[in-house]
């Protein structure tokens, strides 16, 4: 890892002890993904994970986590994110649309950057497919 990326980081980090933080729409963060008891192909531990809804009220994000395992892309709702700078993620990463949950903001670790409007919205088209909205 790079020393500018670590002096991203480590504002990142101070920002959230500091401030109130608002993950926002289309922004990606690194958030611990883990529930005590995750069976399965349930993704866990921390990880890049795409925001797709802010709720107003309570601490509570809809978000889909990614993985760097490029293997997934084999399942059903996923999309291939490539790495950019815009992104901030570290390689290139499978977002699995099909795993998309509510987490905590108390979860969350840092902001990584956003996804750009392209690949959302392919990400969009498999969440109306999830829920038959097309």
């Amino acid at each position: 890892m790079g020393q500018h990326r670590l002096i991203f980081l480590w504002c990142n980090i101070l920002t959230l002890k500091w401030k109130s933080f608002k993950p926002k729409f289309k922004e990606i963060w690194e958030v611990d993904v883990t529930y005590t008891d995750s069976q399965g192909h349930e993704q866990k531990g921390v990880r890049p994970c795409l925001i797709i809804k802010e709720f107003k009220t309570g601490d509570m994000v809809l978000l889909i986590p990614f993985t760097g395992e490029l293997g997934a892309k084999r399942f059903p709702f996923t999309t291939k994110i490539e790495r950019s700078n815009g992104n901030g993620l570290e390689s290139d990463s499978i977002a699995l649309v099909f795993q998309m949950k509510s987490i905590s903001k108390k979860r969350f670790k840092y902001k990584r950057g956003k996804i750009s409007s392209s690949k959302y919205n392919n990400i969009e088209i498999h969440i109306k497919n999830i829920f038959r909205l097309m």
